[in-house]
């Protein structure tokens, strides 16, 4: 594929469309993101608005988001128009097609000037890097689909790795590059709170990088310093902005998620991690070759490091920097404690990363002599990869299960805030009631009322108590003192299914909701107080279930608009 630049990224910009339309028509997705997307979208409209970085209008400034820069961002799409998701699934699409692209070139351009891999009929290590990619749905569902930040996020650690591997490979330094490594560092930054920790860990690579290259100190200092600095100046900035605004130097999201103790996150973090190498068995073999080569050479770059002995040829350097990158992107979710969602979001951003290690190792003679046995091996590369994944493509459908509940969940969250908008608008003389939700985004987008987040995300209340926070990972920070502080008029309202009577499933020792709020639904003093019921609505046909204060409860009735049910 010896094209020119633009038809390289229109080729895998149309690539990642198609695999990502693909996995919403089969899974039965809505294009309306995750959860977790929808509470940054509510800062994102709410700054558009005017009405600054809150999650409820006129209340408390909180920043229950992980990622500035996509804020930012989205928050342009809602100056110009009111429903602009598609708007934000095409800069996803736009972003991951531009870094596949250029990961191509690079592979393309590294490959061709050594023996690793090379034929004068194809580029194998390149499309060998494409079967990986493209059998992976999970890649495609939360780097486009789930209108996250997870695909700039990745487009950005795809591009810093790239970069530096052609500074690997070049003779000299390329001024130009250097200054796009630069932005990318600073938009890194603003992406996720790990940021930090990845854009050390690139500037240290540079700097040993620049260490490797015929210059001397000087010359290393004058390319090197201006870089760090610039990063040193914007996480100031950020942390003096965040002190100012919001009172907390981190994220809410990370008082909410984080314990004060960290071998308790490591050891979910070492849970997460177990389970991908265990459902990803060749990435598992992959991420153990990338050790084995990062502890062959890792002597070596410490010797370049302390003495400037350079013993490592441009491409074994670049093995080791590829093997480096990828355990670091391994680690950091471990140290994070890891995730809760299907799909293992954290560790998808790195997924093309993870095979080029071997990609960049010199192949047997025999296996590319001929066009023939190249397009052979790309077959059976595309089976094996294609049944070696979690959730794939052949049974997406079945297996939508562990990722389409998290679209539901932001359908069903802004059906609901709609439906108790219009409820509580047809009952004359009350006012529309606060709620509390442990899910916060789709309520939020579809209730203009005050929403309570009891998981703290969005509250900074529940985020910063000073009680036990080990728990289900991500949702651990919920505390009965706190919420009858500020206790709802409604907790955990949802539409229930139309057909059958309504059932109350969050006094179930088993479910989820009963475990998250410890054990909160049965204790006397919450039955004392709420009491929960289904709602019927004669225009819909269907019910809001919901525990809703007793004496809200009785001035409902009293209105007589809806029928109500009381539920045991």
């Amino acid at each position: 594929m010896k094209n020119s630049p633009i038809v390289q990224n229109i080729f895998f910009t149309l690539i990642t469309l198609v695999l990502s339309l693909f996995a919403i028509i089969n899974m039965g997705l809505k294009l309306i993101g995750v959860d977790d997307a929808n509470i940054l979208f509510v800062y994102s409209k709410h700054l558009a608005a005017g009405e600054g970085l809150v999650y409820n209008i006129g209340e408390e400034h909180v920043e229950g988001f992980s990622s500035v820069s996509w804020m930012l961002l989205t928050t342009l799409g809602y100056l110009i128009s009111n429903n602009p998701k598609i708007i934000f699934f095409a800069i996803n699409i736009f972003l991951v097609g531009l870094a596949l692209a250029y990961g191509w070139k690079t592979i393309q351009s590294i490959s061709e000037n050594s023996s690793t891999f090379n034929t004068s009929l194809l580029n194998l290590p390149g499309f060998i890097w494409i079967i990986w990619i493209i059998t992976n749905p999970s890649y495609f569902i939360w780097t486009t689909t789930s209108l996250m930040e997870t695909g700039l996020w990745s487009s950005l650690l795809l591009s810093a790795t790239f970069l530096l591997l052609n500074f690997i490979n070049e003779h000299h330094v390329n001024r130009r590059q250097l200054k796009i490594f630069n932005l990318i560092i600073l938009i890194l930054l603003l992406t996720r709170p790990e940021g930090m920790a990845w854009s050390l860990y690139f500037l240290t690579a540079l700097l040993i990088i620049l260490r490797q290259k015929d210059i001397g100190l000087l010359d290393i200092g004058r390319y090197w310093i201006p870089v760090a600095a610039s990063s040193l100046i914007c996480v100031a900035s950020l942390i003096i902005f965040r002190l100012n605004y919001f009172g907390f130097p981190l994220p809410n999201t990370y008082y909410a998620k984080m314990t004060s103790d960290p071998i308790f996150e490591i050891q979910w973090g070492l849970i997460y991690l177990q389970n991908f190498l265990i459902h990803n068995k060749i990435a598992g073999i992959l991420i153990f070759f990338a050790l084995i080569i990062f502890l062959r050479y890792v002597i070596s770059v410490l010797k370049l490091i302390t003495s400037g002995k350079k013993t490592l040829t441009p491409i074994q350097f670049s093995r080791f920097f590829l093997s480096s990158t990828i355990l670091v992107g391994m680690l950091l979710p471990v140290l994070m404690g890891g995730d809760i969602f299907g799909g293992f979001r954290f560790f998808q951003p790195i997924w093309p990363l993870i095979i080029l290690p071997l990609l960049f190792w010199p192949a047997p003679k025999m296996l590319i002599e001929s066009k023939s046995k190249v397009f052979i091996i790309c077959i059976v590369t595309l089976f094996a990869f294609t049944f070696a994944q979690t959730i794939r493509w052949p049974s997406l459908s079945l297996d939508r299960g562990r990722i389409a509940h998290l679209y539901e969940l932001t359908h069903r969250g802004i059906l609901t805030g709609q439906y108790i908008q219009e409820i509580f608008n047809d009952s004359q003389n009350i006012q529309l009631p606060t709620i509390g939700v442990s899910a916060a985004g789709g309520y939020k987008m579809g209730y203009p009322g005050l929403v309570i987040d009891t998981m703290g995300l969005n509250f900074t209340p529940m985020a910063h108590h000073k009680g036990n926070k080990r728990g289900t990972r991500g949702h651990a920070s919920f505390n009965k003192e706190i919420f009858w502080q500020n206790a709802t008029d409604l907790v955990e309202p949802t539409l229930c299914p139309p057909k059958g009577p309504p059932v109350n499933r969050h006094d179930d020792p088993e479910n989820w909701l009963f475990q998250i709020y410890q054990n909160l639904f049965v204790e006397e003093i919450f039955k004392q107080s709420y009491q929960f019921i289904a709602i019927q609505s004669p225009d819909s046909g269907g019910w809001l279930c919901t525990y809703i204060k007793k004496d809200l409860l009785q001035s409902l009735e009293s209105n007589g608009a809806y029928e109500i049910v009381y539920v045991d």
